[in-house]
């Protein structure tokens, strides 16, 4: 036989083996998550305030884009399934946003993940003088921010 000959038929063979093949539709591929980033990377709330952290997942085509948030102390910032975060108390608390794709056994992944560092401070609270008459005919007034009072007594 001819080395042309022998070349035909291995590729014949070829085309033969891969003509029986069921390759892998586009809808059949794993398109990972390439980046999770977050609209912010810190935030100062106030107890009892809420806020939405917006996740932005890369590629846009990933085929699970499935997200999960935890808080670093769910005692100061609560955070649920969608990135909505309650302020509990003052301190300060890291918000993690990761993917949560699971690939195939053997392959090897890391999940993509961003943070947002939240501080939750006291009530706010605005600068004003609150003067009132008691009922023991004694005046007194409030300063805030500075949290303490002081009375002021006359006499007729």
């Amino acid at each position: 036989m001819r080395k042309n000959s022998k070349m035909i038929l291995a590729a014949a063979a070829c085309l033969a083996l891969f003509a029986g093949c069921n390759f892998a539709e586009e809808k059949d591929l794993i398109i990972s998550v390439r980046s999770v980033s977050l609209d912010r990377t810190n935030d100062d709330m106030t107890i009892g305030g809420t806020s939405h952290l917006y996740a932005t997942v890369l590629p846009e085509n990933a085929t699970d884009k499935s997200l999960k948030y935890t808080s670093s102390d769910p005692e100061v910032v609560k955070v649920d399934e969608n990135g909505v975060i309650t302020a509990l108390k003052a301190g300060t608390a890291v918000i993690t946003v990761q993917s949560k794709e699971v690939l195939p056994v053997g392959v090897t992944y890391e999940n993509k993940k961003a943070t947002c560092t939240i501080t939750v401070k006291d009530t706010e609270k605005s600068d004003f003088i609150s003067l009132k008459l008691g009922e023991d005919g004694n005046w007194s007034f409030d300063m805030l921010p500075y949290d303490y009072e002081i009375v002021i007594e006359y006499e007729d």
